[in-house]
C-alpha cells in the first residue's frame, strides 16, 4: 500500500497556528495535494493524521510503502507549489523498485525536506538468516567488542574501548 499521510494540525508558519483563512498549515497544504492529486492520472491514496509529534518542523508528510522505503519529510510550506512538488517526488517514488529517487531527479522544492527514510517492512528472520537469531551479551559496559556473524560466516568486529565483548550470531 503506497499513500502520503499528512498532519491535519501543523502550524501554518512559525509565528502563527493559523493562516490568514482560518486553517492551519496542514489543512491548507491538504487541501492543495487534494486538489492536485484529484487532477492526475495515478490515483494516489492520501490520508491525514491530527498530529505526526514533528512541530518544530511543520508542515509534516509521511510517504508510506509497504513495498519500497517509506519517507518522513517536513518544513514544507503550505503551498500550492509545495503540494506539487510532494505529489512529483512521490510519482517518482513509485516508479523505483526500492523507493530510492535519484537525488538529480527531485523536485528543487522537495530538497531540504527528507528527515527519516524507513525500511520497508520484512517478513523474513532478522539478519537475513533462516531460523531463529540468538544474541549473547556479555556484559553492558561502553567499552566492549561487538561481534556478529553474518549469513555468509563471515566475523565482523566492532572495537570498542576495553572490557567485554558482545556477539551476535545468526
Amino acid at each position: 500500500m503506497r499513500s502520503i499521510v499528512l498532519c491535519a494540525t501543523c502550524r501554518h508558519s512559525a509565528d502563527e497556528k493559523l493562516g490568514p483563512d482560518g486553517r492551519t498549515g496542514g489543512e491548507t497544504l491538504i487541501a492543495h495535494v487534494l486538489s492536485l492529486a484529484a487532477d492526475r492520472e495515478t490515483p494516489v491514496q492520501i490520508e491525514t493524521q491530527s498530529c505526526l509529534w514533528n512541530c518544530k518542523r511543520h508542515c509534516s508528510v509521511f510517504l508510506r510503502d509497504d513495498a519500497r522505503f517509506s519517507y518522513f519529510t517536513g518544513d514544507h510550506a503550505p503551498t500550492r507549489a509545495q503540494a506539487e512538488a510532494i505529489l512529483n517526488w512521490f510519482e517518482l517514488h513509485g516508479e523505483t523498485e526500492t523507493g530510492e529517487v535519484p537525488f538529480r531527479t527531485w523536485p528543487s522544492a522537495m530538497r531540504g525536506h527528507f528527515l527519516a527514510r524507513i525500511p520497508k517492512h520484512s517478513s523474513s528472520p532478522p539478519c537475513g538468516g533462516g531460523g531463529t537469531r540468538s544474541v549473547t551479551v556479555g556484559g553492558l559496559a561502553a567499552d566492549s567488542v561487538v561481534e556478529a556473524k553474518a549469513p555468509s560466516g563471515a566475523t565482523r568486529h566492532l572495537p570498542r574501548k576495553g572490557g567485554r565483548k558482545t556477539s551476535v550470531t545468526s
